[in-house]
């Protein structure tokens, strides 16, 4: 390479390590704006997912405590052809179902008590009884653990989106190091 080349090419790196901290900013704008848009529709996007999981679980506790107070009252009065029919009726509703073959086993042995006066199956009433308290129980830990996660952000919104902010700084910061890792890297090696 002669001296004109040499000098040429020495001002092109020049003008692009000067350009460079421009390109920096724009790039940090970029990836700034980018992560901020791309924050907002992951954190909406999981809060109304996170809303429709609560929702549900709401509905099924609802229907199961409905269901366990049929139970209760049926286990209190066996030959109560109203609580029966009830039941009966919460049960085939019912889109959460605890075990497939209790209910189905628990659904026939109530028809059959209140239409055809046959006497209940008072065991399958209580084992039934005792899986949906457990159910309960496991929908109330799924709805307070829930809520806990997001009772911060009710609190101290600032604090929680700050929380959620730091990882998004931190890959901007990240990337801009790799980028001038890169460049120091270019510089280094054609000049």
């Amino acid at each position: 390479m002669n001296s004109l080349d040499e000098d040429l090419f020495k001002n092109i790196l020049l003008f692009i390590n000067d350009k460079i901290n421009d390109v920096e900013f724009i790039l940090f704008l970029i990836l700034g704006i980018c992560s901020l848009i791309i924050k907002k529709y992951i954190t909406d996007s999981v809060a109304q997912s996170e809303n429709i999981f609560i929702n549900t679980q709401k509905e099924n506790l609802d229907n199961l405590n409905q269901i366990y107070f049929c139970l209760v009252q049926l286990s209190l009065k066996p030959n109560s052809k109203s609580n029966a029919k009830k039941l009966y009726e919460l049960l085939l509703k019912n889109s959460y179902i605890v075990d497939i073959k209790e209910n189905n086993d628990l659904l026939k042995n109530v028809y059959e008590n209140y239409s055809k006066d046959k006497p209940l199956n008072e065991k399958l009433i209580f084992d039934y009884l005792r899986k949906i308290q457990d159910k309960i129980k496991e929908i109330n830990n799924i709805i307070n653990k829930n809520n806990s996660r997001y009772l911060e952000q009710q609190n101290n919104p600032v604090k929680f989106y700050l929380k959620k902010a730091s990882f998004s700084l931190f890959l901007i910061i990240f990337i801009l190091l790799i980028l001038y890792v890169l460049r120091s890297l270019y510089v280094d090696l054609f000049t």
